[in-house]
């Protein structure tokens, strides 16, 4: 207690802090703590961190959590596809995809 935060830990170091949230009040967290970029991660993602209780949908809370901030923002969850990556460019930075490359040979 009192000590720096993992974010000024990591920032001590040169090193970036990328937050993953599934819910616009983690995200006002992670803009107080000066985090270097921000996943939002929605209700559709597979995989571990899935909350479905927050009931956030991918592109809802990326959206939201963009308006807050100029933060880099990316999406995450149910993105498989052109399309999808398309529409997540139109509220946020960028994506992040998981489960999609799970099928991949390499």
């Amino acid at each position: 207690a009192g000590g720096p935060s993992n974010v000024q830990l990591a920032h001590q170091y040169g090193a970036k802090f990328i937050a993953q949230v599934g819910s616009v009040k983690e995200a006002k967290v992670a803009i107080q703590h000066e985090v270097n970029a921000i996943i939002c991660q929605g209700s559709e993602a597979g995989g571990h961190g899935l909350r479905r209780e927050l009931g956030n949908s991918t592109m809802s809370l990326a959206s939201q959590v963009s308006n807050m901030t100029d933060i880099p923002v990316l999406a995450a969850g149910g993105i498989v596809n052109g399309k999808h990556v398309a529409a997540a460019l139109a509220v946020c930075d960028g994506v992040s995809i998981g489960t999609r490359f799970w099928a991949c040979s390499e």
